[in-house]
């Protein structure tokens, strides 16, 4: 998120992040879940744009159960931040090829559940945790190799 922030321009007024590791679509605390618990830090009706982006959380399910889960995402969000647009992205690669193999069905599944919803997919962004900017996620990186 801090790094989302810092490339888009953006203040602590007019950015808001939430996560929880182990989150997805469907996998942990979704993310209709986290979306829901971030109404009360502003009023509802200024915010202009949603992004979301998960990954490796949302790998053993199927490509309808991601979609339906993203179409639940939208009617939250639109519920919620009825002048929001929505953005998804489809964060994760990995150096071992098995791992990398396993990501395959669920990015075509946010590609498909985006199209399907009406939402811009955020094409370019899935290698973004092998930046030396994002050092949160660095020890993860470097201790498995992803």
């Amino acid at each position: 998120p801090v790094l989302l922030k810092i490339y888009l321009g953006l203040t602590d007024d007019n950015f808001f992040a939430t996560s929880k590791g182990g989150s997805g679509f469907i996998a942990g605390t979704t993310f209709a879940t986290l979306l829901a618990q971030t109404t009360n830090h502003f009023n509802n009706e200024d915010v202009k744009n949603i992004i979301v982006c998960g990954g490796f959380n949302d790998t053993g399910v199927t490509e309808n159960s991601i979609v339906k889960a993203i179409n639940n995402f939208k009617q939250t969000a639109n519920t919620l931040y009825p002048n929001a647009q929505i953005f998804v992205g489809f964060i994760g690669s990995a150096t071992n090829m098995d791992r990398r193999a396993s990501l395959i069905k669920p990015r075509t599944a946010y590609c498909s559940g985006t199209e399907y919803n009406g939402i811009t997919y955020l094409s370019g962004v899935e290698n973004a945790l092998h930046s030396d900017l994002m050092f949160a996620a660095m020890e993860y990186i470097q201790t498995h190799g992803e």
